[in-house]
């Protein structure tokens, strides 16, 4: 949690891509 969100805004991209793919 210290370090950025640089890791959650990947989560983020990972999982909007990932609902993307499944439509």
């Amino acid at each position: 949690m210290l370090m950025n969100n640089s890791w959650l805004l990947l989560a983020i991209i990972a999982v909007f891509a990932v609902f993307v793919q499944s439509d």
